[in-house]
């Protein structure tokens, strides 16, 4: 039976390998999702924190913080993003 290299350097049977893969990818794709959660509920948050003339003086209304935060991930960044980048400083 044929052994393939995988990203680790250790060889995996070709077979499972090709199961490995799209645990792997499912599990990245887990990931990425809760790490999104993480920030929209951060986002939640520091809004709701806010006083109303501050959401005012940035456009924001109170009844509108939870559809933005529902939103976020349509590639809106925040000012805070570079806090959950792999060369951020606070995870």
């Amino acid at each position: 039976m044929p052994y393939m290299p995988i990203s680790t350097g250790s060889t995996v049977p070709g077979h499972l390998s090709r199961l490995y893969r799209p645990l792997i990818s499912t599990l990245a794709r887990a990931y990425a999702d809760m790490r999104q959660r993480r920030r929209d509920r951060l986002t939640r948050r520091i809004l709701e924190g806010l006083d109303d003339r501050t959401l005012h003086d940035i456009g924001i209304s109170r009844d509108e913080i939870a559809s933005l935060t529902a939103t976020q991930g349509s590639g809106r960044r925040l000012r805070y993003d570079h806090m959950f980048s792999p060369a951020g400083g606070v995870r």
